[in-house]
């Protein structure tokens, strides 16, 4: 009777050894599908992140729009709400660009504080940043080109001069 529960016991064992490999099997081939599963979300999430930086770069830019013709008709003040607005929503891009732009976003942002300053008071200087800004958001945040250094001094030598004779003849 011993050796047939044993037997008993040990098919069974066989039995759960066997549905557990079959488990592994089905684990296995989940997480390689969530696996696969999370790299699509990531790449999606991605997607959208960039989808909606974009967004939120063009209605920065249509705001612009606006304040430049509020700024044309003399209208100060809805143009001053336009380039407010328009600044808040790039400040909170400042985080999510990519750093190669960065710094130039941040220009773009001094230049909209700037014009925020000049109006109403100074409006044809508001404007000109107005447009600077709006310009670099139109063109895509392009890099800028790196400065150039001028010397401090430039040495020069005079150039000899020759004595110049004439004679005239009658």
């Amino acid at each position: 009777g011993e050796i047939t529960a044993l037997e008993t016991a040990l098919e069974s064992q066989s039995e759960t050894l066997t549905q557990l490999d079959s488990i592994q099997a089905a684990l296995d081939s989940l997480s390689l599908s969530v696996s696969d599963q999370e790299s699509l979300l990531e790449e999606g999430s991605a997607a959208l992140a960039e989808l909606q930086q974009q967004v939120t770069m063009s209605r920065a830019i249509e705001m612009l729009s606006r304040a430049r013709l509020y700024l044309f008709e003399s209208n100060f003040g809805l143009a001053k709400s336009d380039v407010a607005a328009a600044r808040d929503l790039l400040f909170t891009l400042q985080s999510d660009i990519p750093t190669e732009k960065t710094a130039l976003l941040q220009e773009v942002i001094d230049r909209l504080d700037w014009s925020l300053e000049n109006l109403p008071d100074f409006p044809v200087i508001a404007a000109d940043d107005v447009d600077i800004a709006w310009q670099l958001l139109v063109n895509d945040l392009p890099d800028l080109p790196a400065p150039t250094s001028t010397p401090e001094s430039v040495d020069e030598t005079p150039l000899p001069t020759e004595e110049v004779t004439s004679t005239i003849t009658p």
